[in-house]
């Protein structure tokens, strides 16, 4: 007998047990009135006690159900946690997995450009064919190279304001030694600056193509860059004052500009460049869904 059908059967009982015990106790030709009283008093009772045993057990089922309930929801919490513990633990790992594809991109990038310029390099020095103000130029091109690269695969979170920060830095005292003033503007929100290191360094690399148009062919005076986001688009514009579109031209500039517009391909952009009797504007535009990390 279990602890549920227990009561179940006392409370069957005990109607049986109220009879029987009015047959022997009281004599066959006692008063037939009290027994059936008695009969009826059995039968509140038990209807009493039935009823207090369906409230128990409907309150045992309650507590039951709430206890049941209380696990599941714990269980549920703890699955949640481990789910969100695991999307970030995923989430982590495919970050770091991008972050390092993007590095030995720009690996296999410096190893193909920098690596064979200063291969190159080398080779016409040994030959005797590279002055030393040759050799120079040569090598203050692969520090900024670089530098450039050390800037854009930094391990903290992406932010090309701050690389686009210190590149301009960097070429303000350059500029300057060659009598160019630099300004700059970067009115960009900053979730539109979080960029794929790839993409980053080559905007660096675009626009360090356009201020040494600058320098070798514009003959400006001021030169201005700003950076900021346009129908969905990051927009770099590098303006000069000097003689216009002639000085940044294919047959001047040499493989500057087809360089330019290369790179921008690559990230799904273009170049545009406007000039006249005010200067010159190299604008770059790329879509900010193929350049974002």
């Amino acid at each position: 007998m279990t602890r549920r059908t227990g009561p179940l059967l006392a409370l069957l009982t005990l109607p049986l047990l109220l009879l029987a015990g009015s047959w022997l106790v009281l004599p066959a030709s006692g008063a037939p009135g009290y027994r059936l009283q008695l009969l009826d008093l059995g039968a509140d009772l038990v209807l009493l006690a039935g009823g207090c045993l369906l409230g128990g057990r409907f309150a045992w089922t309650l507590r039951s159900l709430e206890d049941v309930n209380r696990t599941l929801e714990q269980r549920l919490a703890d699955r949640e946690r481990q789910l969100a513990g695991n999307d970030e633990r995923l989430f982590a790992l495919e970050r770091e997995q991008a972050a390092a594809q993007e590095r030995q991109r720009i690996m296999r990038d410096l190893h193909d450009g920098l690596g064979s310029r200063l291969l190159v390099s080398l080779s016409r020095v040994e030959r005797g064919e590279m002055s030393a103000g040759e050799v120079a130029d040569a090598l203050h091109g692969c520090i900024a190279e670089m530098r450039m690269a050390l800037d854009t695969m930094a391990p903290q979170e992406p932010d090309f304001r701050s690389s686009l920060g210190n590149f301009l830095f960097r070429w303000r005292s350059e500029l300057q030694a060659c009598g160019l003033r630099l300004t700059w503007d970067i009115a960009a929100p900053d979730e539109a600056l979080r960029l794929a290191p790839h993409a980053s360094l080559q905007l660096l690399r675009i626009a360090q193509e356009a201020l040494t148009n600058v320098v070798k062919h514009a003959g400006a005076s001021t030169v201005h860059v700003r950076l900021h986001v346009v129908a969905g688009a990051l927009a770099l514009e590098v303006r000069d004052n000097g003689i216009g579109a002639a000085g940044v031209g294919e047959d001047s500039s040499g493989r500057g500009l087809t360089n330019m517009r290369t790179r921008a391909g690559q990230l799904g952009g273009r170049v545009d460049v406007h000039g006249g009797s005010g200067g010159t504007r190299v604008t770059l535009q790329v879509p900010l869904g193929s350049v974002t990390a």
